[in-house]
């Protein structure tokens, strides 16, 4: 009996023994194909989209047959095959991919960036040429961004992606803090950023719409965020403005050099722009932004005093410093706060793709406002780079302080008018017209007294990698 028990026992304990090792056996072979699986995963190399609606065709060639596009934002599986199309007498190097669903074809190498992963732009960020906050370029990714994150490092990371309004690619590093890696946000930014290239205002709200209705993106951060409201309407806010303002301009006199080559909107005839910044805010009263930002609402504008007011209504921040006082009869100028001029560059430049009555804005900037923006770049780099603006700035003010009387165009004129400081030849009508080369001088040594020149610059920056890039870098590296 007890010989039975003591094999009984024995049989069970190998039986037990026998489904423990079954058990581990399948365990260890579950995580091996899993590991197995990971490892197929990590050598499966891939790249993100970074332009909306780029082909996909049969051959490495712009001829080649159309299969399909990939989307802003897509993830595409790297084939490591890869060849260059010279049919055109152009250098185009394409890869072969694959997208999820098993398509399989060539892309433009342009439009993705290989080994990356997609992020989204939670919050404004500087773009810097290396991971050093001395290194800021002024250019930005806004807020809702799609980017492709490049590389790491500490609190920083490499980003490539299309700034929402620009026209290309930008690539530096931001500060990491400002992106998000959950997928519905990075869902989310795509189809933001798409919305918002779209041109026709009814369809661009219609996109909209449809992403604030999609149950998917629920739990992104931008579900909830007000921001994306506060967007729509302020471009559309923006473009109003600006409608106000042609509706309100006087045409202006004809080009006799080029009389045919005049912008026509709003039933009215406009050449180059020859005035300054006030010819843009403060225009006989009733002629400037400001009158437009005050009519319809509450607030009265009657000029250059009111228009204090006036600006701080409409932006919520003082227009000029504290330390500015009207009574003191010694200030021959106002010092503007830096604070709206950062609200001014980043709520105030209309996408150039967008209309006012119906012209394009980058067609109102080449045929108005390129000689103004240009002016003010050259007249920049005139003090900053040929001279010491430190130097500049102290002898002008020393000279306001000095004479009772002090007429600062003549001081201009006197100093920086003989032998012309810097190339000029955007600016032609110098002669007859308020906005010459002298006076954008003035503008730039006054600001840096007031200590507004960095902000300024940056919004300059801004404005013109939008509207004028190719002209912009040229000289900039010239």
């Amino acid at each position: 009996m007890k010989r039975a028990l003591k094999v009984l026992v024995c049989t069970l304990v190998i039986a037990l023994s026998s489904c423990s090792t079954k058990k581990e056996d399948e365990k260890t072979s579950g995580e091996n194909d899993q590991k197995v699986d990971n490892a197929e995963k990590e050598e499966q190399k891939t790249a993100i989209c970074l332009w909306e609606k780029i082909s996909i065709r049969d051959a490495a060639s712009s001829k080649g047959k159309y299969l399909t596009n990939v989307f802003l934002g897509e993830e595409i599986y790297l084939l490591g095959e890869e060849k260059v199309d010279e049919s055109d007498n152009k250098k185009r190097s394409y890869s072969k991919v694959k997208l999820q669903d098993n398509t399989e074809g060539w892309i433009q190498d342009t439009f993705m960036a290989k080994n990356a992963y997609g992020a989204a732009v939670i919050e404004e960020s500087t773009i810097h040429k290396r991971p050093d906050l001395l290194t800021a370029t002024g250019r930005q990714f806004s807020w809702g961004n799609f980017v492709a994150v490049l590389d790491e490092s500490k609190e920083w990371i490499k980003v490539k992606g299309k700034p929402l309004g620009g026209t290309w690619f930008e690539e530096g590093w931001i500060e990491k803090k400002n992106i998000s890696t959950f997928k519905p946000d990075i869902a989310y930014a795509a189809m933001w950023q798409r919305a918002m290239t779209e041109k026709d205002d009814k369809k661009r709200e219609e996109e909209i719409q449809k992403l604030k209705q999609n149950p998917a993106l629920r739990e992104s951060i931008f579900f909830s965020d007000q921001k994306a409201e506060k967007v729509t309407k302020q471009e559309t806010s923006i473009n109003d403005l600006y409608e106000c303002w042609f509706q309100q301009k006087e045409s202006d006199l004809i080009d006799e050099s080029n009389p045919k080559g005049y912008l026509s909107i709003a039933d009215k005839k406009f050449h180059m722009f020859q005035e300054g910044t006030n010819g843009i805010l403060d225009y006989y009263g009733q002629q400037g932004l400001l009158y437009c930002i005050t009519k319809g609402s509450n607030s009265r504008y009657e000029g250059s005093y009111s228009m204090i007011e006036a600006i701080k209504n409409y932006t919520g921040i003082d227009a000029l410093q504290n330390k500015y006082d009207p009574s003191d009869a010694g200030l021959k100028f106002k010092y503007i706060n830096p604070e709206v001029v950062k609200w001014g560059y980043n709520n105030m430049i209309p996408d150039p793709e967008s209309y006012i009555f119906g012209v394009k804005c980058k067609t109102i900037y080449n045929k108005m406002f390129k000689r103004f923006a240009r002016l003010m770049v050259q007249s920049y780099s005139y003090l900053t780079v040929q001279k010491n603006i430190e130097n500049e700035a102290e002898e002008y003010k020393n000279k306001m302080e000095s004479e009772p009387y002090f007429d600062a165009i003549s001081y201009l004129n006197t100093k920086y008018g003989p032998g012309r400081p810097f190339d000029e030849s955007v600016s032609t009508y110098d002669e007859y017209y308020g906005m010459t080369s002298q006076v954008a001088i003035g503008f730039w040594l006054r600001r840096y007294i007031d200590g507004s020149f960095d902000q300024l610059y940056v919004g300059l920056n801004k404005l013109m990698r939008k509207y004028d890039q190719e002209w912009y870098e040229k000289y900039d590296q010239g």
